[in-house]
C-alpha cells in the first residue's frame, strides 16, 4: 500500500534520499509520493523527523494536505 505525505512536511530530503523506489518527487509546497510506484518499504515513514508520511489508508484529515499536491516538473541542472 502506498504512502502520501501531510502538510507537516518540511522539505528536508531525509525521504527524498531513502527511497528506493524513487517514489517521492518535489511539490510545491511539500514533497509528494507517487503511489503508482511507491511498493510501501516504509524506509521515508522510518526517517522522517516530523512523522509527515503515513500510509494510503489513513485518509488525510480536513486542512492536512497531501493528498493532492501536484509534482513539480524538474529543473534543469537537477
Amino acid at each position: 500500500m502506498a504512502h502520501w505525505i501531510d502538510k507537516s512536511c518540511t522539505k528536508c530530503g531525509a525521504c527524498l534520499f531513502e527511497c528506493p523506489t524513487g517514489s517521492i518527487v518535489e511539490g510545491r509546497e511539500i514533497y509528494v509520493i507517487d503511489a503508482d510506484t511507491c511498493k510501501d518499504h516504509r524506509s521515508c515513514v522510518m526517517v522522517c523527523p516530523v512523522d509527515a508520511i503515513h500510509l494510503r489508508d489513513r485518509a488525510p484529515a480536513p486542512g492536512q494536505g497531501g493528498a493532492n499536491q501536484q509534482p513539480q516538473k524538474p529543473r534543469p541542472g537537477r
